[in-house]
C-alpha cells in the first residue's frame, strides 16, 4: 500500500482507521504465529523423545543380537570341537546309531 501524506482531515481520519486496522491485523497474525510456533515446538519435542526411545530400543536390540550371536558361535564351536575330538560318536549320533 502506497502511503502519502494526508492532505485533508478526512484523509487523515481514513489513514488513522487503516493504520489501526493494520495494527490490529498484525497483532492477530503475531498471536497466530506464536500459537503455531508453540505447536511446532511441542511436536519437535515429541519427535525428539520418540527418536531417543527408538535409538535406545535399537541399542538394546543390537546388544541382544550380539549376545545371541556369541552364544550361537560358542555352541557351534563346542560342537565342532566335540566332533573333531570324537568323530565316530558324532557320526553315530548324526545318523541315529
Amino acid at each position: 500500500m502506497k502511503v502519502g501524506v494526508p492532505k485533508s482531515r478526512k484523509q487523515l481520519e481514513e489513514f488513522e482507521v487503516k493504520l489501526k486496522e493494520n495494527i490490529k491485523q498484525n497483532r492477530e497474525r503475531e498471536q497466530e504465529l506464536k500459537r503455531e510456533i508453540a505447536h511446532l515446538e511441542a511436536r519437535l519435542a515429541e519427535l525428539r523423545r520418540e527418536l531417543r526411545r527408538r535409538e535406545r530400543d535399537r541399542r538394546e536390540s543390537q546388544r541382544e543380537l550380539r549376545k545371541l550371536r556369541r552364544r550361537y558361535y560358542q555352541f557351534v564351536y563346542s560342537k565342532r570341537k566335540w566332533v573333531l575330538e570324537k568323530p565316530g560318536r558324532a557320526l553315530d549320533k548324526m545318523f541315529g546309531g
